[in-house]
């Protein structure tokens, strides 16, 4: 019987953490705060996204408490500098003849109107669209105001826009929701990048920072 209770509060007590157990914060440091990520891209992204992967990759490791500025060790920058978000591919899902004359020649009659391609909707369509990133990601001390670490990111990847099946006129609508799917994942991304290479520093009397650039390519995701 003791043996029976024994095991059941084993069992209980056991909890399971999928990561590196060897990597450890700088010394001193428990607890960080994220800063509302800072974009001055010229392109509209949902950058929130961004900001949410990050807190919950830093919660889900838990070797550093995600808390306010006034409670904490660590404070998190990121500014996305640099993004872009362009279509490419074509498709075409005209069937029509879209004559260029209004009087056929050989016939000597008038083109019937449904000849023509409607010029309330587009002839092609693109069906790829390919969004950019570049953040830079600086970690500042609270205690010491002393820059930590810093680090610039360059993400990358194409996805498939346009879905036949989905009405004309719905597709904006399926585009914003592709692009904010595919930011979550490049975002989950570059948050874990980022909470494995803030731990894989060893203690507070680090060198000075180095600026380089982590490329996650698009076979990453």
């Amino acid at each position: 019987m003791r043996l029976l209770i024994f095991l059941v509060l084993l069992l209980q007590s056991c909890t399971y953490r999928f990561n590196n157990l060897s990597l450890k914060p700088p010394k001193g440091l428990r607890t960080i705060a994220i800063e509302a990520i800072f974009d001055t891209g010229r392109t509209p992204l949902p950058h929130e996204i961004l900001w949410v992967s990050l807190q919950k990759q830093f919660a889900i490791d838990g070797r550093l408490q995600v808390t306010s500025p006034e409670q904490a060790d660590v404070y998190l920058r990121a500014h996305i500098f640099n993004s872009t978000l362009y279509q490419n591919g074509q498709q075409s899902f005209y069937q029509g003849m879209d004559p260029k004359e209004l009087v056929d020649k050989e016939s000597g009659q008038v083109q019937s109107p449904f000849a023509f391609q409607n010029l309330n909707r587009a002839k092609d369509f693109a069906n790829y669209a390919t969004v950019s990133v570049n953040v830079e990601v600086q970690f500042w001390d609270l205690y010491t105001k002393t820059l930590l670490h810093q680090k610039t990111y360059q993400l990358s990847k194409r996805y498939e826009i346009f879905d036949a099946a989905i009405p004309l006129g719905n597709q904006f609508i399926q585009a914003q929701e592709t692009l904010e799917i595919n930011m979550e994942e490049m975002s989950d991304s570059l948050a874990r990048s980022i909470v494995y290479d803030f731990l894989s520093l060893r203690g507070k009397g680090m060198p000075a920072p180095e600026t380089d650039l982590g490329v996650i390519s698009e076979a990453n995701f």
